[in-house]
């Protein structure tokens, strides 16, 4: 088992804080739910680093777009079919727009793709205005010469700048992974996936941002979890 989950104990088995734990879906594509070697999807690990402050469900999908494809790959036709078949959610964490840049689609612009994630944002507040959206931006690419990726890597920053639009226009909080994943050791071979390193440090982000707000200032907080590298997202 990898060594920083070792001491952690099943989410069932632990003894939750503040009467519960709060409820987050992630809402994302085949970066948030495929797993290592280990059955583990990075959002498995923040519920493990959580400590039972968490309750993670993982609702993302091979494919997965902002608002093109059918099904279950175009997230703004499934999101209230998500919000609809689970009990209340305290948080929701969108992490999409990789997709959306396939050459299939038409690549679609910078903009385009960050009006999907506005219109996602708008649904989930007409289901319960009491939910937390949370943005995270589409991972760096790596430089990919043929397939529907191909030049998408350039692409990522404008989709970012986009995205960080979008939590400004509707005051919800982004993580950016712009200097968090690092395409060098975090990506598997197609330069597309996260890794075991890369599943593993997302989590860690993730928390460090959480603790923010689960956990008061007065009480006492568990250790933020140590990344590779410190320069990890904008303050929220």
């Amino acid at each position: 088992m990898t060594p920083w989950l070792k001491s952690v104990k099943p989410f069932h088995k632990q003894k939750l804080r503040f009467n519960s734990a709060k409820r987050m879906m992630i809402f994302g594509d085949s970066n948030s739910c495929r797993a290592d070697r280990k059955g583990l999807s990075w959002p498995a690990m923040l519920e493990g680093i959580a400590s039972g402050y968490l309750h993670v469900l993982n609702e993302s999908y091979e494919g997965r777009t902002t608002q093109y494809d059918q099904g279950e790959r175009n997230g703004v036709n499934v999101i209230k079919q998500k919000l609809v078949s689970h009990l209340a959610f305290d948080y929701i964490i969108i992490m999409l727009g990789t997709n959306d840049l396939k050459i299939c689609y038409g690549r679609p612009s910078e903009k385009d793709i960050a009006r999907g994630v506005r219109e996602i944002i708008t649904i989930i507040f007409a289901h319960d205005r009491k939910i937390i959206p949370i943005i995270i931006t589409a991972p760096p690419l790596g430089r990919l010469a043929a397939g529907d990726f191909q030049g998408a890597h350039h692409l990522i920053a404008g989709v970012t700048d986009e995205f960080r639009k979008v939590s400004e226009i509707f005051a919800v909080h982004l993580i950016d992974l712009s200097d968090v994943i690092d395409i060098s050791s975090d990506l598997e071979a197609d330069r597309i996936h996260f890794n075991s390193f890369g599943r593993q440090k997302m989590a860690k982000v993730v928390w460090n941002h959480m603790q923010n707000w689960l956990i008061p200032s007065s009480g006492n907080r568990p250790t933020s979890v140590s990344v590779d590298n410190p320069k990890t997202a904008m303050e929220i």
